[in-house]
């Protein structure tokens, strides 16, 4: 992870001054920024850090600090603007699979779907992505949510039959009936 926080300061990124050599104290800095946006990240993902592989630095930073305490503070900007930087990809994951899943659709109170042999309503219910479906044929209730199985299953069913042309769909759909063609 060390080597990725380090590749971040490349001049089509983050732009600092890669050219240092090893033991040097611009060197010993530039591992100081990579070692704090490490812990940062570790403690942003909830995978912690070790720190025995690490501790071979500790002489160069101490060195550097000494010569210039205010060192601290910089390289802890430039520590978090490593890994604003590294996570900003993250976050544009979550954007786009969020994205996907809006294309998708969700599943809307009201909505009726034909899958598996049954039809399941979608009840009004909660806002926080928790829904309830009852099945109509036995009148069970089920809660449901987008991790789910069956979630994924109904909207499925419901995306396919959305899709698909008129003579496709059964004349109950026209009641408001999303039918899988499975």
């Amino acid at each position: 992870m060390i080597r990725l926080y380090l590749r971040s300061g490349h001049e089509t990124r983050l732009n600092r001054d890669l050219s240092n050599r090893y033991g040097s104290p611009d060197y010993a800095r530039e591992e100081l920024r990579a070692e704090i946006a490490s812990l940062m990240m570790g403690s942003e993902l909830n995978i912690g850090h070790t720190f025995g592989q690490h501790a071979a630095y500790v002489e160069s930073w101490i060195k550097v600090l000494q010569d210039d305490p205010a060192e601290l503070f910089r390289a802890s900007g430039d520590a978090q603007r490593i890994a604003d930087f590294l996570l900003e990809f993250e976050r544009k994951r979550e954007i786009s699979v969020e994205s996907a899943r809006n294309e998708t659709g969700q599943l809307e109170p009201g909505d009726r779907i034909a899958y598996n042999n049954t039809i399941y309503e979608v009840l009004p219910g909660p806002v926080n992505k928790t829904r309830y479906v009852r099945d109509d044929e036995t009148g069970a209730k089920i809660k449901i949510q987008p991790q789910d199985g069956l979630y994924h299953s109904l909207l499925s069913a419901k995306n396919s039959a959305a899709g698909q042309s008129i003579s496709e769909v059964s004349a109950e759909t026209s009641a408001g009936i999303y039918e899988a063609r499975l």
